[in-house]
């Protein structure tokens, strides 16, 4: 298959994901059940009976020895702090714990990225596939077999990978952004194919993207970006491997009155997607990236819920260890999220013990 037919047929392809959020949406109207899908997306017939989403509240990257602390400020979500305590190998260990607290949710890293390059750099060479398949039947397996705990794959911004020897994957020695298209193809197809287990389970795959694909193709800002040009989209690995994930989650991290209209964008473009933001409260390198105060926490909030039932804040690492970057303190930002999930009624569960 050509290039161009190639593109064409994994767009195409992208077009059949539609169906899962119809279904789901199915399952919220007769069960009660949130599955996370947007509020507003098309799938979803108006419902006047329908009870608004009760709000789920995640937090990003918690350390072990915070997740009671966290379950008691009222989240109901976590994914795990990878690093020095908890891995991809350590998941399911970490998910137990976290059912046998109260939480109800839990995103974790799938291994995808991890496993190719570990293949490529055991074989020299592109990766035996099938075995990287089998490695996420075992370990989807293992995440699907909590009775309390809802267990979400995701991969964590795969938007250049296999673009100009990203992340250690050949892609080109040059300046020029020059894409490896055997590894777009390879990698996307793991991709699909993680998908499709995720959901036999009951689950689907998240991708938290920058989508380059979308802010580098339009001005959301001051051009119509409701259909951007093809042709610019396929410059960017992330154009394929955010069609076959059933969640998109940005991590842009821009300001609440940009991603009021980035959001948008990213919703037609990729139609059928549910579409939400990761709010980033406190960072290590940055401080924060504009939801600082409380006032903007709530601003990024009101602008997820148009899209979303579930918020997910970003970073849960430093909520106890006192740290300070760029004149913004870990401790002063914790409590100005909790400050500003309270104001949206959340339940304190407090006092932890």
């Amino acid at each position: 298959m050509d290039k161009l037919s190639r593109r064409k047929f994994i767009k195409l392809a992208g077009s059949f994901s539609i169906g899962l959020p119809a279904v789901l949406s199915v399952l919220e109207s007769c069960s009660g059940i949130d599955t996370g899908f947007p509020v507003s997306s098309p799938e979803r017939a108006p419902n006047s009976l329908k009870k608004p989403p009760i709000p789920t509240w995640c937090l990003w990257s918690v350390r072990r020895e915070d997740l009671q602390d966290v379950y008691c400020a009222g989240f109901d979500g976590v994914r795990p702090a990878y690093g020095t305590s908890d891995n991809y190998w350590t998941a399911q260990e970490y998910a137990s714990i976290a059912e046998s607290i109260g939480f109800k949710k839990l995103i974790y890293d799938c291994g995808l990225k991890y496993f190719y390059i570990t293949q490529w750099n055991n074989t020299q060479g592109h990766p035996d596939l099938q075995a990287i398949k089998a490695e996420i039947d075992n370990h989807f397996g293992e995440m699907s077999g909590f009775s309390e705990l809802l267990c979400y794959p995701y991969i964590d911004e795969p938007d250049d990978f296999g673009k100009n020897a990203q992340y250690g994957v050949p892609g080109s020695n040059g300046e020029d952004p020059i894409i490896d298209f055997q590894v777009v193809d390879e990698f996307n197809d793991l991709v699909n194919y993680a998908q499709g287990v995720a959901a036999g389970l009951g689950s689907h795959l998240i991708i938290a993207t920058t989508t380059p694909d979308i802010v580098h193709c339009c001005n959301p800002f001051t051009q119509n970006c409701s259909n951007i040009d093809v042709n610019c989209r396929n410059d960017w690995p992330s154009y394929y491997y955010n069609f076959s994930a059933q969640k998109l989650m940005s991590s842009l991290y821009d300001t609440a009155n940009n991603m009021s209209q980035i959001l948008p964008a990213i919703s037609s473009n990729y139609p059928g997607k549910s579409i939400s933001q990761i709010i980033n409260f406190f960072d290590t390198i940055y401080g924060c990236r504009n939801a600082c105060t409380v006032q903007q926490i709530k601003d990024q909030i009101n602008v997820n819920a148009a899209y979303t039932s579930e918020h997910w804040f970003y970073q849960g690492d430093y909520i106890s260890i006192n740290h300070t970057v760029n004149g913004v303190n870990s401790l002063t930002q914790w409590q100005n999220l909790l400050q500003a999930i309270q104001s949206f009624g959340v339940p304190n569960r407090g006092p932890c013990i």
